[in-house]
């Protein structure tokens, strides 16, 4: 996968050579090495989060005519990190101008996300397959809330049948190639694809994580809210959906209700769609979450947890 999305980029067609070795290289980003059929020097686009001054590209060099180093995303070493893996549920019953619309919603979704979490949402959503997506959260005690954020803006999209199955995977990454985060690997992606291809009937969300031990009493109960959150949002009506997006992008209510569409409504009814939505319940829900210690991997440097308590984005909903 990485190897057919990296040369894409690079323009060049070997669809058939594999990714030789993955080096780690101290106060560097990760540097892939692939082998390619012939001497040449390219230059390939920098993603934004490795960009510093004016530099706008990074020269990839081609070294005794079979390899190739190409810069990837700065992976911070030993960091807990959480990889969001998800499909949109029944896309192919989806009527025609949907599904034909299905790739840009996704992708405008991942651009507010970005917008919303850029503290947390470094890199663009990767779609692959049409009606799957990957997405990665540097904060993972903000994945739930980015992932129910995903889910209301989805069925704001698509209509009431409109949901995704998706997968939390927490854990290390060991690369990213460039901004292109569906070809990244590492635990927290086979957490993810675990999580998602192991999910039970009548359940639309999981996390699992991709560290030892992976069961404690610590990832049972976020587990356990994260299932709990799971059946509240399955709930939702499309009305709901949109009153808790602006609630999980916390706006306030008088602002929901100026931004409603197709139409402004009254903060009453925005009240009144937050209370039939539970989101008073799941607010506390995502507030155990965000402040749970979760994220720390047993024989992982311990993060700051004052700092990730901190609210990415807007003021609290009020």
């Amino acid at each position: 996968m990485f190897a057919a999305t990296f040369f894409r980029a690079c323009q060049l067609e070997l669809a058939n050579y594999q990714v030789r070795d993955n080096l780690d290289l101290p106060n560097r980003p990760r540097i892939i090495i692939a082998a390619i059929p012939a001497p040449r020097r390219i230059r390939v686009p920098l993603p934004a989060s490795l960009r510093a001054g004016s530099q706008k590209q990074a020269q990839a060099l081609v070294l005794g005519g079979n390899k190739l180093l190409c810069l990837c995303m700065r992976i911070p070493a030993r960091k807990t990190l959480a990889v969001l893996t998800g499909d949109v549920v029944r896309s192919t019953s989806l009527p025609p101008a949907k599904r034909r619309g299905l790739d840009s919603l996704l992708r405008g979704i991942g651009a507010s996300l970005e917008k919303y979490h850029a503290d947390a949402v470094p890199i663009p959503i990767g779609i692959f397959r049409g009606d799957s997506w990957q997405l990665l959260v540097t904060r993972p005690e903000l994945s739930l809330r980015v992932a129910l954020e995903l889910r209301a803006a989805l069925k704001v999209g698509l209509g009431t049948n409109g949901d995704c199955r998706i997968g939390i995977g927490v854990g290390e990454i060991d690369f990213i190639p460039g901004d292109s985060v569906s070809a990244g690997e590492g635990p927290a992606y086979a957490a993810a694809g675990q999580a998602l291809d192991q999910l039970k009937r009548g359940e639309l969300m999981a996390v699992r994580f991709g560290f030892p031990p992976r069961s404690t009493p610590e990832t049972r109960l976020v587990q356990a809210l994260v299932h709990a959150t799971d059946a509240l949002a399955q709930g939702w009506t499309t009305g709901q959906a949109q009153a808790i997006l602006g609630a999980l992008r916390r706006s306030t209510q008088a602002t929901i209700a100026a931004g409603w569409k197709p139409t402004r409504v009254s903060q009453q009814a925005v009240t009144q769609f937050l209370a039939r939505g539970h989101w008073t319940v799941i607010s506390n829900l995502l507030e155990a979450i965000e402040s749970s210690p979760f994220t720390d991997a047993p024989g992982l440097p311990k993060r700051d947890r004052t700092a990730s308590n901190r609210p990415s984005g807007r003021k609290p909903h009020q």
